[in-house]
């Protein structure tokens, strides 16, 4: 019996390997991965704009983005250029995770202070045309009993895409600063602004090279041919193992069936020697 699952076995690993190899000839490539829904559909859209078809995979608590492996290194130039992924930052709740039970005054401050700044931070890094914004904030521990209290202060850091006009916001970036942080006044911020020379956008796929999806995967107009060849041979072989498997199938039951028809001979054969001795003793006796 051993014997006659081997074959089986064997041509059903090469069924699946044969599947693996379509899977990893045509398939796709993540991008980035641990990204908000939001975004990604950003990054989508915008890899959409220059002809590359981008796929969202959607997990229990983030999400990832999915090119196909031909326009992988082609997509990650064209969102670095943009800026994508955006930077990560820590909102209130991240930051007020506590770890133990009870926290000393020195370490609530210092939560408070960094989440504060990384509020102000992630939303001066939505204003358009701002790559990254960073926002340090100092509060001082006042005696409220001196004769001179120090005041707050921040700086704050703006790195934008050149030649956009984001240092004609400094009023608004100050007054978003000030109204966010108490005790402080708006010659107390300094903001710090620096233009980045972004890299050319790179060559993407022609928009109107129409694609085509086959199980998730895009096929571009000159991969077609290429695909469908590969497509053809594997199913062509697969047929051929199929037809294998069902000859094999058919010989182990021929080989059964003439196993059992010699058994049953042999016992037919062995039935008639014995009742042609009796006979022969039955006349030797009446002789």
């Amino acid at each position: 019996m051993d014997g006659d699952r081997k074959p089986w076995k064997y041509g059903l690993r090469g069924i699946v390997s044969l599947f693996c190899l379509l899977l990893s000839g045509c398939g796709s490539s993540v991008l980035f991965n641990a990204l908000e829904e939001q975004e990604v559909n950003e990054m989508i859209a915008l890899l959409q704009q220059h002809g590359i078809a981008g796929t969202k995979i959607i997990g229990k608590e983030s999400c990832a983005l999915s090119v196909a492996s031909d326009n992988f290194s082609t997509a990650v130039d064209l969102l670095q250029s943009y800026g994508y992924p955006l930077p990560k930052y820590q909102t209130l709740g991240d930051v007020f995770k506590k770890s133990g039970l009870v926290s000393s005054p020195l370490e609530e401050r210092v939560r408070f202070m960094n989440s504060l700044a990384e509020s102000v931070a992630l939303t001066l890094s939505k204003i358009p045309d701002v790559l990254k914004a960073r926002v340090h904030i100092v509060i001082p521990e006042n005696d409220p009993y001196a004769e001179h209290i120090v005041p707050s202060s921040a700086a704050v850091f703006i790195a934008y895409r050149q030649n956009a006009p984001v240092e004609d916001y400094v009023k608004q970036i100050k007054y978003l600063v000030t109204n966010s942080v108490e005790g402080l006044s708006p010659e107390k911020v300094s903001v710090a602004f620096f233009p980045i020379t972004l890299p050319p956008l790179p060559k993407a796929v022609a928009p109107n090279a129409s694609p085509i999806n086959v199980l998730g995967i895009d096929i571009s107009d000159a991969d077609k041919v290429p695909f469908f060849m590969l497509i053809g041979g594997l199913l062509l072989v697969i047929l051929l193992l199929i037809g294998a498997l069902v000859w094999m199938w058919l010989s182990s039951k021929r080989k059964k069936k003439e196993k059992t028809a010699e058994i049953e001979n042999l016992a037919e054969a062995s039935d008639v020697v014995p009742a042609a001795a009796e006979e022969g003793t039955q006349e030797e006796s009446l002789d």
